[in-house]
């Protein structure tokens, strides 16, 4: 009967070799982000529906009261009273959603009512 007895260089090899195929495998499951910032998000300041909209809506306030159901003048009250509750400081990644865009979001998306 032939017992096969494996030298210590051949275990480190072995012991290597399933090292190198446990890092591979972890290294597949990660997956990859293929950018920070999708390229639809990175036009909102400019093509935004909110840089866009909301001058428009200034201009007209009964338009205004329909899309918000208050007027400009109190959304810029309300906006005083809470700006610094909401307001997120810049990072040298990207810029943060401006507070009155954030209350703009939150009206018109938060109190739908069904």
């Amino acid at each position: 009967m032939d017992v096969y007895l494996s030298s210590e260089s051949e275990d480190d090899e072995i012991l290597l070799l399933a090292e190198i195929v446990a890092d591979d495998e972890e290294r597949k499951r990660k997956k990859k982000r293929k950018c920070w910032v999708h390229s639809i998000n990175k036009e909102r300041e400019v093509s935004g529906e909110y840089c866009t909209l909301m001058p428009e809506l200034r201009k007209d306030p009964e338009r205004f009261h329909i899309y918000f159901r208050m007027t400009p003048k109190c959304f810029d009250q309300v906006l005083g009273w809470i700006i610094d509750d909401i307001q997120k400081m810049p990072t040298n990644f990207r810029n943060p959603i401006p507070p009155s865009e954030r209350l703009a979001i939150s009206l018109r998306y938060d109190f739908v009512i069904l």
